[in-house]
């Protein structure tokens, strides 16, 4: 395992030219405070507890959770006791090919919760954990979902008061 920022432990990754995805494992509870991230990506919940405050926002993971984060999003997480086991995809720039322009105005974390997307997200993991590491089998399911993104339906975001 290599170790990522804050402890977290990047237990496996593939690396693409568009994505990048990581089995993270945060080691104990603790908070990281507010931060933003380079890239926009995606967190699948495999294990464990997770909290993501955005804004006044505060997203309660629950396993098999998955959330877009847009570049450069202020957040903070709370990471829950025994340390959960999370599932990331980073997207590079030129993952989001036409639909640049479009994203760069979503300025909210997105919940992808439930459906294909999450079976996507689940088979990437299971291909990642049996050395399978073709783009496409990551590529292929991204691009889906920046089309959701960019067709969103209202109300998937759950909210829980402060």
């Amino acid at each position: 395992m290599n170790a990522g920022a804050g402890g977290t432990q990047i237990d496996r990754q593939w690396v693409s030219d568009l994505v990048t995805v990581s089995v993270l494992r945060y080691p104990e509870a603790s908070v990281r405070r507010q931060h933003t991230h380079r890239y926009a990506f995606i967190t699948l919940l495999l294990r464990g507890s997770y909290r993501e405050t955005v804004h006044a926002q505060r997203i309660d993971y629950q396993p098999l959770s998955a959330v877009f984060h847009p570049d450069g999003l202020d957040h903070e997480d709370e990471i829950g006791p025994g340390g959960p086991d999370v599932l990331t995809v980073e997207l590079g720039p030129a993952m989001f090919g036409g639909l640049r322009r479009k994203l760069n105005g979503v300025g909210a974390a997105r919940d992808l919760t439930g459906g294909p997307l999450v079976w996507s997200l689940l088979t990437m993991y299971a291909d990642l954990a049996h050395a399978v590491r073709h783009p496409l089998l990551v590529e292929e399911p991204m691009a889906e979902v920046l089309d959701v993104l960019d067709n969103p339906r209202p109300g998937r975001l759950r909210r829980q008061a402060p």
